[in-house]
């Protein structure tokens, strides 16, 4: 219901780690309950409006297409080595997915 794997609950429970405000949230509307800390009350309203979650569909792209949409920040080279009048580049490209 809270949206957490059972090895986080479980650290939550033993008090090994702390909930973060979205698991508060939902806490508090899913159980209608309220927590109360440094006498003060906070209950769903608390913690803003919900999240907008930007639904993105994927993009069938070509090669070309792709490759020009990529960022230098994506990019990663490394000159491998020699041989005979060529190098060896290793070329690693990040998705931004």
């Amino acid at each position: 219901m809270l949206g957490v794997k059972r090895q986080t609950l479980w650290l939550y429970l033993n008090e090994k780690s702390t909930p973060g405000a979205d698991v508060l949230k939902r806490a508090c509307q899913l159980l209608d309950m309220t927590l109360r800390f440094r006498e003060q009350d906070f209950g769903p309203e608390a913690f803003g409006p919900p999240k907008r979650t930007e639904i993105r569909v994927p993009e069938q792209m070509s090669l070309f297409q792709a490759l020009e949409k990529l960022t230098s920040k994506q990019l990663e080279t490394r000159v491998v080595g020699w041989v005979g009048d060529y190098f060896e580049l290793k070329v690693r490209i990040k998705s931004t997915a």
